[in-house]
């Protein structure tokens, strides 16, 4: 192996030996969002929900937070159980 060709090798490889940084910033991500969202919800408990023909003031906010709380235990699930890869190597 020449000089060059190390030296090109090295430039090939991955900044990021480990996909650690990434799993645990999905997981953290997540856990924020969900978290956000339950705050949300907490904090929409005094507004009369409705019904389904008429809803009420708190119909879209319970909605839009429980798909988000689910989106972000989603994501945090997944960045969980993704698995662990060591840039290829």
């Amino acid at each position: 192996m020449t000089q060059s060709e190390g030296r090109a090798d090295e430039r090939a490889k991955p900044l990021r030996p480990a996909a650690q940084p990434a799993r645990r910033g999905a997981v953290a991500a997540g856990l924020i969002a969900a978290a956000i969202a339950a705050l949300a919800l907490f904090d929409a408990r005094g507004l009369p929900l409705g019904t389904a023909q008429h809803p009420g003031p708190a119909a879209a906010p319970d909605v839009l937070a429980a798909l988000l709380f689910m989106l972000g235990i989603i994501v945090a699930i997944e960045g969980w159980l993704r698995p662990r890869t060591d840039g290829g190597e």
